[in-house]
């Protein structure tokens, strides 16, 4: 590792420790959700907002190369949605942000970011996050061994656009197999959003670590 590096690593570690503090005062819960373009992130955030009900409060970061096209559509269902337009967020990064966040209004953050920077450094930087949820779609074909490291790291999987499933050559028992053998401590919650499908547990499963992180 060059001094270069070393520097940036010890900056971000000392954000990363101030934003979970920060988080941790405030009572509230933060995941990061990574994964490929056109994986449904933005459009899972959509149904979060959405179908979460007033009982929790979300807001959302998004930070990538699209973060401004991203937070005009999630805008029209919340109010606290920052953008930061970078191709690899850092806890600095989110540290800035979250100063234009009224914290004390939230239950849930739910950080999108990109997952090329993700594939390449296992979770991805610290961010001061709680969880990180790693994101694979159907429609992007059984990738999940070509990158142990983000699943190795991840405390939630996502299958999304299972609707695609009949009719396509995606093998989910093998794709669920691997999951399974690289983290087994990490439930596995398949999605389609145009049927509903897991969309409850989903929201669910953030109630619970919402109400884990306040107790």
């Amino acid at each position: 590792m060059t001094l270069q590096c070393e520097v940036h690593e010890r900056i971000n570690t000392g954000a990363a420790a101030l934003n979970r503090d920060l988080f941790g005062r405030h009572g509230v819960f933060v995941a990061s959700l990574f994964g490929w373009r056109h994986c449904g992130k933005t459009s899972l955030l959509e149904a979060t907002l959405r179908d979460a009900g007033d009982d929790l409060r979300i807001g959302v970061v998004v930070g990538n190369i699209l973060a401004d096209q991203e937070v005009q559509r999630l805008r029209k269902l919340a109010q606290q949605v920052i953008a930061i337009e970078t191709v690899d967020l850092s806890a600095s990064l989110l540290h800035e942000a979250v100063s234009r966040i009224d914290l004390s209004e939230l239950d849930v953050l739910l950080i999108e970011r990109s997952g090329a920077s993700v594939v390449v450094n296992q979770g991805g930087l610290d961010l001061g996050q709680a969880a990180n949820i790693d994101i694979f779609s159907v429609s992007d074909g059984d990738k999940a061994v070509r990158y142990p490291e983000r699943i190795k790291h991840a405390d939630l999987m996502l299958l999304t656009k299972t609707d695609l499933i009949p009719g396509s050559d995606f093998n989910f028992g093998r794709f669920s197999r691997i999951v399974q053998r690289m983290n087994p401590d990490a439930p596995l919650i398949t999605l389609s959003l145009l049927t509903g499908q897991g969309l409850d547990q989903w929201i669910a499963w953030l109630r619970a670590k919402r109400e884990a992180a306040v107790q």
